[in-house]
């Protein structure tokens, strides 16, 4: 059974709620108010549990049925519920506006409904654990990209029409990709002999002065916020183009 996913409504106005990375907070593109996360859940929270209880009543309601069922119910039991191991880090959501199935991987906290096109948040996932310390906003904004991508097809005939629909080119989404941050400090110290020499000559003589020291060195040096790359998905060279980057 497909979890359900929230469709934020503006306590203002009724517009749907976007989350919106640069400042970290569900936004309003109608009336132009702004929510904290952790603020719309709550207002949300008492419809979320009479939700969980009518879904629940429903499915109570359809093991009934089955269980009275003249047998005339499809026989799915020839089907297989494996879907190889992409699958296992899928997970199936229930748009709460027109009842279709999104398919998302588990880290999908934001995402929009391909069906209806109506904004999607998936409760708890902006909370706990997975609340990152830092977002880094995005350097360019959909229309930067959406120009970006227009003149990078530009004078490519062989491309495919359907590549440069627009209405493919409005899908175009930011995507967020984690990275840990590592702080750490490496010390340490030497000890050694060392000399040092030189040749001269004086009169008749050819001189050799060798000078020997006692040396030790010692050191101590920190670091902070290492990135790391923590995604399995995005290509290595990827990660490369966008690290390091600057922390405000």
């Amino acid at each position: 059974m497909p979890a359900q996913v929230t469709n934020y409504q503006c306590p203002g106005c009724t517009g749907p709620l976007h989350f919106v990375g640069a400042s970290g907070k569900l936004e309003c593109e109608y009336c132009g108010a702004s929510y904290d996360v952790a603020e719309i859940e709550a207002l949300y929270a008492e419809k979320e549990e009479k939700a969980a209880a009518a879904q629940q009543a429903a499915e109570e309601k359809a093991a009934e049925k089955k269980e009275t069922s003249d047998g005339g119910d499809w026989d799915t039991s020839g089907f297989s519920d494996d879907w190889g191991e992409e699958g296992a880090h899928m997970k199936a959501y229930s748009c709460p506006s027109c009842g279709a199935e999104l398919l998302c991987d588990e880290s999908t906290a934001a995402t929009s409904c391909p069906y209806c096109g109506n904004p999607t948040v998936v409760p708890g996932q902006f909370a706990g654990q997975l609340k990152p310390d830092f977002i880094i906003p995005f350097k360019y904004s959909k229309e930067d990209a959406v120009k970006a991508l227009k003149e990078h097809c530009a004078g490519k005939i062989f491309l495919p029409k359907s590549f440069t629909n627009e209405n493919h080119i409005q899908k175009i989404q930011g995507i967020y990709v984690p990275f840990w941050m590592f702080d750490g400090e490496a010390e340490g110290d030497a000890h050694y002999q060392a000399t040092r020499s030189r040749t001269y000559t004086s009169g008749d003589y050819e001189i050799t002065e060798t000078r020997h020291f006692d040396v030790y060195r010692a050191g101590r040096v920190t670091f902070e916020k290492v990135p790391v790359d923590a995604s399995s998905k995005m290509p290595d060279d990827h990660m490369d183009s966008i690290d390091p980057f600057v922390l405000n």
